[in-house]
């Protein structure tokens, strides 16, 4: 059986977050519980208890029934990342692209969840885990970078864009010459936080099916300043992450926003996620227009640069991004 939605369920009084079936692995404890829906109508049901082994025929089972999505408790969220960590991330065995696409979607569902929940500590945190695991992802050997951006949804949900955007920035960064490995989960991280303040904007603007209007557009430009005040005053998000955050719309003339930055003055950190912001944009569908393909979004790029764009970091988005010349 194949699950029809991969939305939160309630089970009981706990919520109940998707897993891809595809993450499971034979494993002779597992750290949470697992959850599985017999019907698109029915209640979830336990399917296997924390510290019960998960074995082979387990899993073959699962795909010979189709089943792929189970489920956990929202509350083992952190237990399921340290099982993709340790499990799928880190194991060579496990292409790297695969490693990625399993860890994609397990990061938007989650972050999905505890946005809603307005939860800001578990996302920084959720973030941060998000950035490790795929800038060592990023790093590996055996990576093709074209076979990762093919991985990249495109549809225009703010989850999916905040997850393909912490990707580009995360890969720009490390070809433009940021070699520390903190910096670089810094900068993934602050990648998929980047538009956390939209969460001040309400989702009849955010999920309108058409071009919005002008007092709708501008409750849209406060939200680099919504975010930048929700994590200002946290310890555990560098000065780096809150420009991205703060800065992602200013343009290097000026005419940006929320305060018409110029030049030297947006941090280099925000210059990759506006490129990168806007790239992801132009390629994503939306309700009223066609997508772009990734060499008319690099067009639009270059004859904005450089009076509005870092040309640097658009001439390396434009050589690792597959596209027909």
């Amino acid at each position: 059986m194949t699950a029809e939605s991969t939305d939160a369920l309630s089970g009981g009084a706990e919520t109940l977050l998707p897993v891809a079936g595809a993450t499971l692995l034979p494993i002779s404890s597992l750290p949470f519980d697992l959850y599985i829906q017999p019907q698109p109508s029915k209640p979830a049901v336990l399917y296997r208890a924390r510290s019960v082994p998960l074995r082979q025929a387990d899993v073959e089972k699962l795909i010979e029934n189709e089943v792929e999505i189970l489920y956990i408790l929202a509350e083992d969220h952190e237990a399921y990342q340290y099982y993709l960590h340790r499990e799928l991330i880190q194991n060579r065995q496990v292409e790297p692209t695969r490693r990625f696409s399993l860890l994609k979607d397990a990061t938007r569902s989650i972050f999905e969840h505890f946005s809603r929940s307005n939860d800001t500590g578990r996302l920084v945190r959720i973030a941060a885990g998000f950035g490790e695991q795929i800038t060592n992802i990023i790093l590996s050997e055996d990576l093709v970078l074209h076979e990762l951006f093919s991985l990249l949804d495109h549809d225009y949900y703010t989850y999916t864009h905040a997850v393909n955007v912490c990707t580009y920035c995360a890969v720009v960064a490390s070809r433009l010459g940021i070699s520390s490995k903190r910096d670089l989960e810094a900068v993934a991280a602050g990648g998929l936080l980047h538009d956390l303040g939209k969460r001040a904007v309400g989702t009849q603007i955010l999920n309108k099916r058409g071009r919005l209007g002008e007092s709708e557009y501008r409750i849209v430009r406060e939200h680099p300043l919504a975010g930048f005040k929700d994590l200002c005053c946290r310890t555990d998000v560098t000065w780096g992450q809150l420009m991205m955050i703060y800065q992602h719309h200013e343009r290097l003339d000026g005419s940006g926003y929320p305060v018409q930055l110029a030049g030297e003055s947006v941090h280099l950190w925000a210059r990759i996620c506006a490129v990168v912001d806007v790239f992801d944009a132009l390629t994503n569908v939306r309700p009223y227009r066609r997508r772009d393909s990734a060499g008319d979004a690099l067009s639009f790029l270059a004859q904005h640069t450089p009076a509005q764009f870092d040309q640097e970091v658009v001439h390396c988005l434009a050589e690792i991004i597959p596209c027909p010349r």
